[in-house]
């Protein structure tokens, strides 16, 4: 049996993590309005390996 704490602790999470994805329907919705943007551009040109996956590398890179 899981305690309470343990309870409210991990609901406490889950309400984190549905504000976050909440928040990035939002952009998501933003950048979709955007008639500009193209995902796939935007992909290719971060994913400087051309493998076509993006490692924490090639992010890191990109923000910097």
């Amino acid at each position: 049996m899981v305690s309470t704490h343990t309870q409210d602790q991990l609901a406490r999470l889950l309400r984190t993590f549905a504000k976050g994805e909440a928040e990035i329907e939002l952009l998501r919705q933003t950048i979709d309005r955007n008639s500009g943007f193209e995902s796939y551009t935007a992909f290719k040109r971060i994913d400087r390996h051309d493998d076509d996956a993006l490692s924490t590398a090639e992010v890191t890179d990109f923000l910097k």
